[in-house]
Order: structure tokens, then C-alpha cells, then sequence
């Protein structure tokens, strides 16, 4: 099982409603608005790093008003 954390930038005022949804997708823990140069970070698990780019790609980046993500592996 590999964590991660994701750090997303938004389209302005998408934040509260693309967090809102990214919570909701099998494999989020968490997802929190956030202060600073990121607009959410979120806490996730995937099965392998296949499955964790196919996650980022398909879901989270498919998310209405999510422009940019950075992936954090926890080690």
C-alpha cells in the first residue's frame, strides 16, 4: 500500500466544491482547503504507483476546477 499526499491548485472560487468531491472518491482519507500557495491537500492510498498515477490521472485530476496537482509519496 503506498500514502500520499496530493497538493492541488484550483480554478478561483472551484476550492470548496473541488474539495468537496475529492473527498468523496474511494482511496481519499482525507481532503482539507488550505492557506497558501496550494488550494487543497489531500491524504490517499493506492495500491501500487500503477494504480497510484492511474487514481491522480483519472480521478482526482478529473475533478471540475482541479487545474494542477503535485503527488507526494509518504516514506
Amino acid at each position: 500500500m503506498v500514502t500520499v499526499y496530493i497538493l492541488i491548485n484550483c480554478t478561483a472560487g472551484k476550492t470548496l466544491s473541488a474539495a468537496k468531491k475529492v473527498a468523496k472518491i474511494k482511496g481519499v482519507k482525507e481532503a482539507a482547503a488550505i492557506t497558501g500557495p496550494y488550494d487543497i491537500i489531500v491524504k490517499a492510498e493506492a495500491a501500487d504507483l500503477k494504480d497510484l498515477g492511474e487514481f491522480v490521472i483519472e480521478q482526482i485530476q478529473a475533478v471540475e476546477g482541479v487545474e494542477r496537482t503535485m503527488t507526494c509519496v509518504a516514506v
